[in-house]
């Protein structure tokens, strides 16, 4: 503080020195010789980082500082003259390594004279940081949470590597699912050549040619002029090469048939090196683990909590009614939620008022109104409570999948987290069919574990989109839509990456929500576009996949913000079936995409 207030007389120089310069040096040189490498470090860490702030410059302040205070520290158990040596060589040090321009920043001639003023102090002075600071907090109450905090990186690691083992295949794929993957290939690149004359017998699905070449490339590994002649011969497709036109066609098609082989094998390479990628992430996060539950084991008897005071007054107001209760453990969430857990050595508490009368003891404790969330038998039988919620959701979906397609490419959820907060959410991806729900279904699924396990924004949604780059063909992708419903505070947090418009419509408008961020799985970095806003009772949220958006009305473009204005239910299930319904009208009764619709309408308690 000292140092920061000196600046004012940055300006002021007598002899070309500056006074600011060497307060800040005898102060740097003064705690570091006092209190060691780690006091001077800092003090020369801190003291750089402001003045380079109020001064606009570089981050070599700082460097200068800081080295310049670590060795002070260093060496000081030489005494005064080690203190000083060691900052003159953290100074020269640094103007070797810039060539010079640290000169601008201290003087030798200012340090000079702070090293004469620190021989003046006397060596009996005691200068300890507690005396300077005091014994009051300065951190938050989140350091008293460390080992909560801990406990929950665990969890996270663990679940990070369980959700990788679910993404590695230990067995080879099915003789049928390779077969597929090459007819896929092979009809693609048959594509660029749909003049060859060939092209349509190989496609065609009912005469199993395609199934000929591949166990032929099986055998062989290549497929030659004869070996294609011969499959098309047992097909009672007989090939005369007295044509050039046909040898040229011919050989052509045997071209991409032999390369559409080599991309299958280089697909099947990549997957095995992706599992082994993955079976090495996987070990690695459990690792991590392990070594954080080593380290909490010397830990966990001697860290105190926030609630630590409030967990014994409880604990023995139970054990003198329960006297089977073994622990219990307070967490408050960010919004006021209360989460406690207690453990108990059977399960005789079992029994409705029994569980009516603990809500009822930690209610007056915690001054929330608290009830029973869920209970569960691991090593000992363990009730879960929580602060009541102040709304409860109604919900309502409805879906249809693209006309003559068998599976829908949207994927979506809704269900309540470990916090009691609500999570809907939908991802369309790219296209329809089997494809676009792999990508959609694995971007739902990293998304549930993620938020069940307490990841945040900026965590699940980059994790999200290297899993679906990883995990998914090139150029497969999907959007990613969901909202997270705090019931306690009545906020909800929605987030969005490529999704479409999002409409919440109360007693007097509509609220359109939307998003200029591309799909998950598209780019190398993905984008969480995050809003969150407040609900009342009766607010109903709309939430629908793009193939919503298809299906436009010639006459009125915009006409979902429109019918979802002129609804007169408030039914949530009849919402979802009407808009659905006229969705498909719009498209003379064919659904042009895959189309999901979520409904929610919020209602306060009474």
């Amino acid at each position: 503080m000292i140092g920061i207030a000196s600046m004012i007389l940055n300006q002021v120089t007598v002899f070309e020195l500056h006074l600011s310069n060497i307060i800040i040096v005898f102060f740097i040189m003064l705690l570091g010789w006092k209190n060691g490498m780690l006091v001077g470090c800092t003090t020369g860490l801190s003291m750089g980082l402001v003045i380079s702030m109020i001064e606009l410059q570089d981050g070599l302040q700082i460097a200068v500082f800081a080295v310049s205070g670590i060795l002070a520290g260093l060496l000081n158990r030489f005494g005064k003259i080690g203190v000083i040596v060691g900052f003159m060589l953290g100074n020269s040090l640094l103007i070797y390594l810039t060539n010079g321009d640290t000169i601008k920043i201290v003087y030798f001639r200012e340090i000079f004279i702070a090293a004469l003023g620190l021989l003046f102090v006397p060596n009996q002075i005691k200068i300890e940081i507690e005396d300077l600071v005091g014994k009051s907090k300065l951190l938050s109450d989140l350091g008293e949470n460390r080992l909560a905090q801990n406990e929950e990186m665990i969890e996270k690691l663990s679940h990070i590597s369980t959700t990788i083992s679910e993404m590695v295949v230990d067995k080879p794929e099915e003789m049928g699912d390779l077969l597929e993957n090459f007819k896929d290939i092979l009809f693609g690149n048959l594509e660029e050549v749909s003049y060859n004359m060939f092209c349509e017998d190989i496609v065609n699905e009912e005469n199993h040619v395609a199934d000929d070449i591949y166990q032929a490339l099986q055998m062989n590994d290549i497929l030659l002029e004869n070996d294609l002649i011969e499959i098309f011969k047992n097909h009672n497709n007989y090939i005369i090469m007295q044509d050039l036109a046909i040898k040229n066609d011919l050989q052509e098609v045997i071209k991409i048939i032999n390369r559409s082989y080599k991309m299958l094998q280089i697909e099947i390479t990549k997957k095995q090196e992706k599992n082994k990628t993955l079976k090495n992430m996987k070990k690695g996060f459990e690792d991590i683990s392990e070594a954080i539950k080593n380290s909490l084991k010397t830990d966990s008897n001697s860290v105190k909590t926030k609630f630590s005071a409030k967990e014994k007054e409880i604990l023995v107001l139970l054990k003198n009614k329960y006297q089977n209760t073994i622990s219990i453990e307070i967490r408050q969430a960010k919004n006021g939620k209360y989460m406690v857990e207690i453990a108990f050595a059977n399960e005789k508490v079992k029994d409705k008022q029994y569980i009516a009368n603990i809500a009822s003891i930690l209610t007056k404790s915690l001054g929330s109104k608290m009830v029973f969330a869920k209970d569960e038998k691991a090593e000992n039988y363990v009730q879960t409570y929580m602060s009541e919620d102040k709304y409860v959701l109604q919900i309502g979906s409805s879906k249809v999948t693209k006309e003559k397609s068998t599976v829908s490419g949207d994927c979506n959820l809704q269900m309540k987290l470990k916090d009691g907060k609500y999570l809907l959410a939908i991802s369309d991806g790219m296209g329809t069919g089997r494809k676009a729900r792999e990508s959609s279904k694995l971007a739902i699924k990293m998304l549930e574990d993620m938020l069940t396990n307490g990841f945040d924004d900026d965590e699940l949604i980059n994790f999200i989109n290297d899993s679906v780059n990883f995990n998914t063909d090139q150029d497969m992708y999907a959007t990613l839509d969901f909202a997270i419903l705090d019931l306690y505070t009545g906020n909800v947090k929605m987030a969005k990456s490529g999704a479409c418009n999002t409409y919440i419509k109360n007693r007097k408008n509509v609220r359109v929500m939307s998003t200029r961020t591309m799909p998950v799985g598209m780019t190398e970095k993905a984008e969480l576009e995050v809003q969150t806003i407040s609900v009342a009772d009766g607010d109903i949220i709309i939430m629908c996949s793009d193939g919503l958006l298809e299906a436009q009305n010639e006459v009125k473009p915009d006409w979902i913000e429109e019918y979802i204005r002129n609804i007169s239910t408030t039914n949530v299930q009849k919402v979802a079936d009407l808009i659905v319904a006229e969705a498909i009208d719009n498209s003379f009764g064919m659904a042009k995409d895959d189309i999901t619709v979520i409904i929610a309408k919020v209602v306060k308690k009474k």
